[in-house]
């Protein structure tokens, strides 16, 4: 499947983030983020959606996905302040 948002193109059968048509190198887990946040698009997603969808259920550190979330969040630009793509809702 295709997603497109702001000058970014995300391929879920290719695996792959571009940007305005330039392929982004992107972890495979911030991908598989991506996608989750991508296929829930309008409702919020919790840590624990987040550990099913990209992880399956195995035990994850906090930081682990704090780190994971900032390492998207580079990829596309956004800011922890402007979160213009992923935003956290406290």
């Amino acid at each position: 499947m295709i997603y497109t948002f702001g000058p970014f193109t995300a391929n879920s059968d290719l695996f792959e983030l571009s940007r305005d048509g330039d392929v982004l190198t992107v972890e495979p887990l911030v991908f598989n983020i991506l996608l989750c946040l991508l296929q829930n698009h309008g409702r919020i997603v919790t840590r624990d959606d987040l550990i099913d969808a990209v992880w399956q259920g195995r035990a994850v550190a906090d930081t682990t996905i704090s780190s994971r979330i900032f390492a998207l969040r580079q990829v596309l630009g956004d800011t922890g302040t402007e979160q213009s793509y992923v935003r956290t809702i406290p």
